[in-house]
């Protein structure tokens, strides 16, 4: 038996630093508006809460399967 998941994740970064050519970069740009993602992280600096956002990701995802 073989099961299926998918989660859309966006990461959010708080960095203040923008790379011209990558940052602004069509694969960087177009998932930005309408795209619906089931889990956004905010990946703030803090490893802290970095880590408890991912593990609240991979036990929802556990939840699924």
């Amino acid at each position: 038996m073989y099961l299926m998941c998918s989660v859309a994740v966006k990461v959010y970064v708080s960095e203040c630093v923008s790379s011209a050519g990558i940052d602004d970069a069509a694969s960087e740009c177009d998932l930005d508006t309408g795209v619906t993602f089931d889990v956004a992280i905010d990946n703030n600096g803090d490893d802290e809460y970095l880590t408890a956002q991912l593990t609240d990701l991979v036990h929802s995802i556990n939840n699924k399967l």
